[in-house]
């Protein structure tokens, strides 16, 4: 079987592209136009247990995710009760206000044989424009461990056919990748619930206007979503794309260190961070529970021909750090 991760912006281009045909979205329209968009069309009882959300036969929201990334071939996983377990067991290790969040407005967890991307956090509106959400999670995250998930993603940036360097990133080999996709998928939850960013996605800006144009997270190092501000450009900003299949779009092999380099000047957790301030909060929360609450430690290196020639532990620059404090209502359990 063949696995495909592909970050979020690919997993909702038909929602965009729906609102981008829209001159003015209206959330009456939105829930009217998109089944799973609508609350009311959902069976939801906050008492259920977070774990026990996991839906296998709900048809509206399988054809929701079939229509949005084109892929009639899509089918429910039926988790084994060792995968199952795991789940619960992963969901009690996430930030206590992430639950509260989950257990009050959560609607459900659906898992998709050969989803497009390893995870995705989705939204419905009720009639008074009031978000709850959906977990979409790809099982082939059960697979790999956190350090083989990070691993793989950060490598999917780069050819390496003529190059003799290699990349590692070690977190922990002791838990799947189910909780790093769990962690950063809530965070956007967080994130669609209390607007810690100006808006998580550019197309809500409208729809739900944000609590305050500014934020403490963002406003330092970012001009709007995509745009960091001009004194944080990095070189190959621009030419990283993550599972990318187009080796002419990859960078170079040999310019991994540089690359590296590049983000260690900066103030973000890894180079997905990069890609919009939605991922910059998600990973920065993500790898700060990870270091700083589980204990776990995050350390990228490169190697050639067996030597190790690059280290960079990122949550041990100040820079880092520091941002920390811009969340600390939210960040230390």
């Amino acid at each position: 079987m063949k696995h495909k991760l592909i970050i979020l912006i690919f997993t909702i281009v038909a929602v965009i592209f729906f609102f981008s045909c829209n001159k003015s979205p209206d959330i009456a329209d939105i829930r009217a136009q998109i089944p799973a968009k609508n609350f009311d069309n959902y069976s939801f009882n906050s008492s259920i247990p977070i774990a026990d959300r996991i839906d296998n036969n709900d048809e509206m929201v399988l054809d929701y995710l079939k229509n949005m990334d084109g892929d009639e071939s899509y089918t429910y996983y039926q988790l084994t009760e060792e995968e199952k377990q795991l789940l619960e067991e992963y969901l009690k290790l996430l930030p206590e206000y992430y639950l509260e969040i989950l257990e009050k407005k959560l609607l459900g967890i659906y898992f998709i044989n050969d989803f497009l991307g390893s995870g995705l956090s989705d939204y419905s509106f009720t009639e008074s424009g009031e978000l709850y959400y959906i977990l979409v999670l790809n099982p082939m995250i059960f697979e790999k461990s956190l350090s083989e998930l990070f691993t793989y993603k950060d490598n999917t940036c780069f050819d390496t056919t003529n190059s003799d360097l290699k990349l590692k990133i070690d977190i922990s080999d002791d838990f799947s990748g189910l909780l790093y996709i769990l962690m950063h998928e809530t965070s956007h939850i967080f994130d669609y619930e209390e607007r810690i960013t100006p808006y998580t996605e550019p197309h809500l800006k409208d729809l739900i206007p944000p609590k305050d144009i500014s934020s403490h997270f963002t406003d330092k190092f970012w001009i709007d979503y995509y745009e960091m501000k001009d004194f944080m450009q990095v070189d190959y900003k621009e030419q990283i794309h993550f599972y990318n299949d187009d080796i002419e779009k990859k960078i170079s092999g040999n310019e991994m260190i540089h690359v590296y380099r590049e983000l260690q000047k900066t103030p973000f957790a890894s180079l997905y961070s990069y890609f919009s301030w939605a991922e910059d909060f998600a990973e920065y929360v993500t790898l700060y529970h990870f270091t700083q609450n589980l204990d776990l430690n995050y350390k990228i290196t490169i190697r050639e021909n067996n030597k190790q020639i690059f280290e960079y532990e990122p949550f041990e620059n100040d820079m880092i750090l520091s941002r920390a404090s811009l969340l600390n209502f939210i960040i230390i359990d």
